[in-house]
């Protein structure tokens, strides 16, 4: 876009877990609602705990937390039960407990469990979060995601000068911290496949290089430093190449790299102005943004035959794809006006819907099971992370306590 503009586990514990099946079998319309209740003992854990666990549940968008009260209860469908037990050295035992709410609510799975140091706490709240929402709605949900983003902070004492932070987070912008720091932009952050290193483009030497940064050491390589354009990296899914957009024939086109050959394959023909790739799930196809035709369109190619088919066709400017695992659904940025706003489009239903905000939207990225769409927005002059879901079209701000936050996208967990 820059070129352009319900099954339950007994018992799991940190060192391993035992299983015990117990089909939860009631189903539902529309969102699930739960109660949870408070845990015992009430200790500032068990307070924290609650709180955290139904923001996520709130967030989810497809669970609703209803309040405790005899007239709840007849709407609710399951009931959620923490037990805390403090341990020794500082550890904690957390259990959940699930149960399919009737009337005699005598309908109660078996609990899940986990150890953990009192600090680690956060964590094993996703970690619940994550258990029950794959039980009752039979999908990962994003709760046990990481994300990397971009924080752009403006200089009080000296106008004009911008400072740029590449950063990891929660799914919900929880634990935040700092990988590195830059007084020259930093772009394009994505997570490798298996969470382990971050490719990013970074103008420290007042020009684009691919920089390829190590979670396990803290430290960054350069992976690509040619003359010109480096930019719009994208991972195959099995992580062993990468795509990317280079200007070694003189215009920005897209190019396919062996990461550990360094070995070049240019995927781009003709004199095209070409970017944005994205991989396919079967990592044979690209998509990518092109002006080829008329206007700027989003493309796809086969990496083994050379064959290319448009796929935009609504506007004339069409940009940043992101697609799902299965290919049914496609979000992207298109101008609307004087304003980009992000797009679903809905392959088997053949339907384009408008799914951002009221101003400028950027950078869309869809979850691979196509529920939830992460994307940037204009609110009120600064820029914030936007989670929405796509089944009850439930709408979340990621925290943001400072700065613009750009460019950001998902780890695959």
């Amino acid at each position: 876009m820059l070129i352009f503009r319900v099954i339950f586990t007994l018992m799991i514990s940190l060192s391993g877990h035992a299983m015990m099946d117990i089909e939860l079998t009631r189903g539902y319309v529309g969102n699930i609602h739960i109660q949870v209740q408070d845990g015992q003992p009430h200790d500032s854990i068990a307070k924290k705990f609650r709180e955290l666990f139904v923001r996520d549940m709130e967030t989810s968008g497809r669970i609703s937390v209803v309040p405790q009260s005899s007239k709840t209860t007849a709407i609710s469908d399951y009931q959620v039960v923490f037990s805390h037990e403090i341990m020794a050295d500082g550890y904690h035992k957390t259990c959940m407990q699930v149960g399919v709410v009737d009337r005699s609510l005598s309908n109660t799975a078996a609990s899940k469990c986990l150890t953990y140091h009192t600090a680690d706490w956060v964590p094993q709240v996703h970690r619940f979060s994550a258990m029950l929402y794959q039980d009752l709605i039979g999908q990962k949900g994003i709760f046990l995601k990481k994300l990397v983003y971009v924080r752009e902070l403006k200089s009080v004492s000296q106008a004009g000068t911008h400072s740029y932070q590449l950063e990891v987070s929660d799914f919900d912008g929880g634990g935040a911290r700092t990988l590195l720091y830059s007084k020259e932009p930093i772009m394009s952050p994505v997570f490798s496949p298996d969470g382990s290193q971050i490719l990013y483009v970074s103008y420290e030497h007042h020009r684009s290089q691919l920089m390829l940064y190590h979670l396990n050491t803290g430290k960054s390589e350069v992976l690509t430093d040619y003359p010109g354009v480096n930019g719009a990296p994208s991972w195959s899914p099995d992580g062993k190449r990468v795509a990317l957009s280079l200007s070694l024939s003189g215009v920005v086109q897209v190019y396919v790299m062996d990461v550990k050959s360094k070995e070049l394959q240019k995927i781009s023909k003709g004199w095209f102005i070409e970017t944005d790739p994205v991989w396919t799930s079967n990592q044979d196809e690209l998509l990518f943004v092109s002006n080829r035709g008329m206007g700027v369109q989003i493309y796809r190619v086969s990496l083994s035959t050379g064959s290319i088919k448009r796929l935009t066709y609504h506007g004339s400017y069409n940009v940043s794809p992101s697609l799902s695992s299965d290919g049914q659904k496609m979000v992207f940025l298109s101008r609307v006006g004087h304003k980009l706003g992000v797009v679903l489009y809905h392959e088997a239903e053949k339907t384009l819907a408008h799914i951002g905000g009221k101003d400028v939207d950027e950078s869309p990225v869809i979850s691979k099971d196509g529920e939830y769409v992460l994307f940037g927005s204009l609110i009120s002059g600064r820029r914030f992370l936007m989670v929405k879901s796509l089944s009850t079209g439930l709408v979340h701000r990621v925290a943001n306590d400072a700065g613009d936050i750009k460019y950001a996208s998902w780890s695959h967990d």
